[in-house]
């Protein structure tokens, strides 16, 4: 027998133990990869059964605060849905509507399908499908958009921490289409010294491409290219049991609303502005703003020949306003007039001059 058939002999145990082994590498890391799978699935799983339990109680919550300040809601079919990649909640024909007011309004979507992030079951994303109709008394405009989207994020006792809304392309039959809208609220991250008010939360809006109906009577052009405003909730707002009572209790330790920043650019018009919201035990606002702006005059005259505006006051507040009114740039088409606007116990002034008196009986 030659020396490489003895080495051949002496190699095939060794050769038939290395493939074994491999083979059992290859198990094992199959075992592995689907023990991996199965554990991240009723991780998911377990996840979305919390959210959904979550979910329940803050839903039933938001209903008993809507309830106690005149709201509610409806729907047709409520479902929910443990399994991944499926929606974890779907509703249809939601509907959201006062129930006392001398002029009744409603909202309803046709379909919302709300997923969770794989990450954090915490975070929601509701998505609103198929056309909308907003009905106002007698009359109702359909709705259409080509993205609306909410998401949220609570914490695990439920609290408060985010929440992001996004339509774009919104079209609101006989009305308005507007380009795009976004609402961001968030909780202040803010650490808040003994006795001082701050923000505890921190909101944005704004509205982009406002094209309205030229049949419509409005002042001013049919385009309104941005309304923006950020605006702090001042104070701390416990809202888990009662909303009034939550609400009271907020207003008693000196709550408001900031506005640390107001811009319109509805041409010919711009403003920019600052002030903030207060309330009175009743809960009627107070609002105070400071603003600059462009063919402010412009508008009074418009909102006058209208009828929309007091005549007497606005002619008051035009001579005011015309003595400090002045050219920014010397190839201003309009003057620039810095001047508060205020609004309390249904009178919106300008100078201190009421121009509007608004009946607020029955909710109006």
């Amino acid at each position: 027998m030659s020396i490489k058939a003895i080495a051949e002999k002496i190699k095939a145990p060794f050769t038939f133990v290395s493939h074994k082994i491999k083979e059992g590498k290859w198990f094992l890391a199959s075992f592995l990869f689907a023990f991996i799978i199965v554990l991240t699935f009723i991780d998911i799983t377990l996840s979305r059964n919390a959210a959904i339990k979550q979910f329940k109680i803050n839903f039933s919550r938001i209903i008993n605060n809507l309830n106690e300040v005149g709201l509610d809601i409806a729907y047709e079919d409520l479902q929910f849905n443990s399994i991944y990649p499926y929606p974890l909640i779907e509703l249809k024909n939601f509907q959201v509507y006062n129930l006392r007011s001398e002029h009744l309004w409603k909202l309803k979507l046709a379909q919302i399908e709300c997923r969770p992030n794989l990450l954090n079951a915490g975070k929601l994303n509701f998505e609103i499908t198929g056309d909308g109709e907003l009905s106002f008394d007698k009359s109702s405009k359909k709705l259409t958009a080509q993205r609306a989207e909410l998401l949220t994020e609570f914490g695990k006792q439920g609290n408060f921490k985010e929440l992001q809304t996004y339509i774009d392309e919104l079209n609101i039959k006989d009305f308005a289409k507007v380009k795009s809208f976004v609402l961001a609220m968030r909780k202040s991250q803010s650490i808040i010294p003994e006795r001082a008010i701050t923000p505890t939360v921190e909101s944005h809006i704004e509205i982009r491409d406002v094209a309205l109906n030229g049949l419509l009577n409005y002042p001013l052009t049919s385009e309104i290219k941005r309304i923006y405003a950020k605006f702090n909730l001042m104070g701390e707002m416990d809202v888990q049991e009662s909303l009034p009572l939550a609400a009271e209790t907020w207003l008693r330790n000196g709550g408001f609303i900031e506005v640390p920043s107001l811009i319109i650019n509805w041409e010919p018009l711009h403003l920019v502005g600052r002030g903030d919201v207060r309330f009175d035990e009743k809960f009627s606002p107070k609002i105070q703003m400071q603003t600059s702006s462009k063919a402010m005059l412009n508008l009074l005259e418009d909102l006058q020949n209208k009828n929309y505006l007091d005549k007497k006051g606005v002619f008051v507040a035009n001579i005011l306003l015309g003595a400090k009114a002045f050219k920014l740039s010397k190839d201003d088409k309009y003057l620039t007039i810095s001047t508060p606007i205020t609004y309390r116990e249904n009178k919106l002034a300008i100078e201190n001059i009421t121009v509007k008196t608004l009946d607020n009986q029955n909710g109006q």
